[in-house]
């Protein structure tokens, strides 16, 4: 048996974060020992330092923070849940089960707020490597979704807004392309999905795949799921 990352990327309203709890619930019923966490932060507990990286960057009192000030904190909140709470999980044959990681900061910080200038781009990847620590992810589920898609789906929302919200929607367009090109780039880790599938067809492929994963790792019976 053999611990495992797996990751959810996708831009706004993709519905990345309800196929995440579909599969953390998965696992609950299983009984298959796992760790969860969404990035920035982990586990929501506001006296973790994770959790006060995360609300210094959510807050929208903090409109005056630069972009490298941004960068910088998503990395320290990275370091630290990889540091203290997944490499050690996976270490102890755990799953470890992620809303956003990485990827996002490539995405939304290299692409994003960068224009996709590339030196900037490897720069955070390399950032990334850093604060990661060498824990490799082995599956990213990435549900793509269009902007314009995304835009129909927010206005549906009663969601509340944060200081990374009510960006333009160009900011998007960039950074969805940041995604796509990251598929490009690693087909054999990201699974690049259609997020204008129902719910339940997107949990069904996930499904289908995660079976595959967690055989692979020696996580479950074949026949268990």
């Amino acid at each position: 048996m053999k611990g495992v990352l797996i990751t959810f990327e996708g831009i706004d309203y993709s519905g990345k974060s309800t196929q995440f709890e579909l599969l953390r619930k998965v696992l609950e019923t299983l009984n298959i020992p796992f760790i969860s966490f969404r990035e920035p932060g982990f586990d929501k507990d506001p006296k973790e330092l994770e959790e006060k990286i995360r609300n210094l960057l959510l807050d929208k009192k903090n409109n005056n923070m630069t972009f490298p000030t941004e960068v910088y904190l998503f990395q320290a909140a990275r370091a630290q849940i990889y540091g203290a709470r997944i490499i050690p999980a996976v270490n102890d044959c755990k799953i470890a089960l992620g809303d956003r990681s990485g990827d996002s900061s490539v995405a939304y910080q290299g692409y994003g707020r960068y224009f996709a200038n590339p030196k900037k781009v490897e720069m955070i990847k390399n950032y990334n490597k850093f604060s990661m620590q060498g824990q490799k992810i082995a599956r990213t589920y990435y549900v793509d979704i269009s902007v314009e898609e995304m835009a129909k789906r927010k206005f549906n929302n009663g969601r509340a807004d944060d200081r990374l919200d009510n960006l333009e929607l160009a900011f998007y367009e960039r950074v969805r392309k940041g995604y796509l090109d990251i598929a490009k780039e690693e087909p054999d880790r990201i699974m690049l999905i259609d997020g204008t599938k129902s719910v339940e067809e997107i949990h069904s492929i996930i499904l289908d795949d995660f079976r595959d994963i967690l055989c692979k790792y020696g996580q479950i019976d074949p026949k268990a799921l």
